[in-house]
């Protein structure tokens, strides 16, 4: 009877080992798989870069689907002095999945400043150069462009700044839609020959409501733009730099009325990069500030939280950041260049005070002044700037502490 018992029992055993083995090695498997898959998520980083010529500012968004959409200029060789409005949509890796060029007019110059994501495409806004129509030597025209996911152009729109019974030039830095469907973009018009901050209302059939005119502004070639967010009230926060080098920020209703104008200290120096809405009502502004870069928070009344600056720390070094984000725990990340004769592109991690988490200097010779900066889905950062040498756009994915693994 102990023999039968001892007999069944390794047979039971054998049965076991025999047709659970696979089992068990299909588990392992997939516990490996997941394992790997997670690690992978975790530090995904990479670096892509697209050559386009002539693009001296870059932007991009992170859309929906967890890519990216660039936008920017594109020019067709080294010794073209046109050049074409540029996008490009990514897949979460930077891939391309669509690249689209605009350019009405080849031999003028056609700049993308901004995109924003709507729920059925993409709006992107800029600089159409009509010159060669109007035979002047500069004449532009805010540039609206609408897309569908896939990059299909659904329609696009150009304006003139209008002052009194006269029509001049302008172009666009920053656009949002509007509760209503419709869009507020900012930008810069000329008014009596004077470059001016420009805000123009448009219903959502594109129609004229309003456009207001915020004061004399200094574009600094093309880097310093006029930035455009929204307050929690429904009305607009806007910035720019003036031309006597002073950053200035207005609330603006939604007839366009001034609610109210504030500035960065009257007695430093400073100039605009980026004006971002953040989570409690208020907003942040990077810029810089008499060779520093600059971070500054205000209270949604205008009134001034705190006000810190980085990145000059010896002589012969200056520094400017270009864009700021909030991040998920309502830190900051930013983006710039540090100049030591030559800009080194500059990346800095705070909390919601503006001490710093990290800071770093991108040694890569390959790598210049980074224009925006988004977090991506996996709490890292994407990054986009410029080369060294001005003839191409990089992306780049860091991690959440900020470095590319090999």
């Amino acid at each position: 009877m102990t023999v039968l018992i001892r007999l069944l029992a390794a047979t039971c055993i054998v049965l076991l080992l025999t047709t659970g083995s696979g089992y068990f090695a299909r588990a392992d498997a997939a516990s490996k798989k997941l394992k790997q898959q997670k690690s992978k998520n975790a530090s995904a980083t990479w670096s892509k870069t697209f050559t386009t010529f002539n693009n001296y500012r870059a932007a991009v968004i992170a859309t929906s689907d967890g890519g990216y959409l660039m936008t920017g200029s594109k020019g067709e060789n080294a010794r073209d002095n046109g050049s074409s409005l540029w996008l490009m949509k990514t897949d979460s890796r930077g891939a391309k999945i669509w690249e689209k060029i605009f350019s009405p007019h080849k031999s003028s110059p056609h700049h993308g400043y901004a995109a924003i994501e709507t729920s059925d495409g993409y709006l992107v806004t800029g600089t159409k150069n009509l010159s060669a129509l109007h035979g002047w030597s500069t004449w532009n025209e805010l540039w609206i462009i609408k897309l569908s996911k896939k990059g299909t152009t659904l329609w696009e729109k150009s304006y003139g700044c209008q002052w009194g019974a006269d029509t001049s030039a302008g172009e666009g830095h920053s656009i949002l839609q509007t509760n209503d469907g419709g869009l507020i973009i900012a930008g810069f018009g000329s008014v009596g020959g004077t470059t001016t901050a420009w805000l123009l209302r448009l219903d959502r059939n594109g129609i004229r409501q309003w456009e207001k005119f915020l004061g004399p502004a200094d574009n600094g070639g093309g880097a310093s733009p006029v930035s455009l967010a929204k307050a929690a009230d429904g009305h607009f926060y806007a910035a720019f730099t003036t031309p006597d080098e002073h950053a200035v920020f207005f609330k603006v209703d939604a007839d366009g009325m001034i609610v109210w104008k504030r500035q960065i200290d009257p007695y430093q120096r400073s100039s605009l990069g980026a004006l971002r809405a953040t989570s409690d009502g208020g907003f942040i502004f990077a810029g810089s500030g008499d060779g520093d870069g600059l971070l500054a928070k205000y209270d949604a009344d205008g009134s001034p939280g705190w006000h810190k600056t980085f990145g000059k720390n010896q002589q012969g070094r200056s520094a400017g950041l270009s864009d700021v984000t909030e991040t998920k725990d309502n830190g900051l990340i930013a983006t710039g260049g540090i100049s030591m004769g030559k800009a080194v592109l500059w990346i800095l991690r705070t909390d919601n005070r503006g001490n710093v988490g990290w800071n770093k200097e991108m040694t890569d010779k390959r790598l210049s002044t980074g224009y925006a900066v988004v977090q991506a889905s996996d709490g890292g950062y994407v990054v986009c700037g410029r080369d060294d040498k001005g003839v191409a756009v990089w992306l780049l994915k860091l991690d959440a502490a900020g470095t590319i693994g090999k």
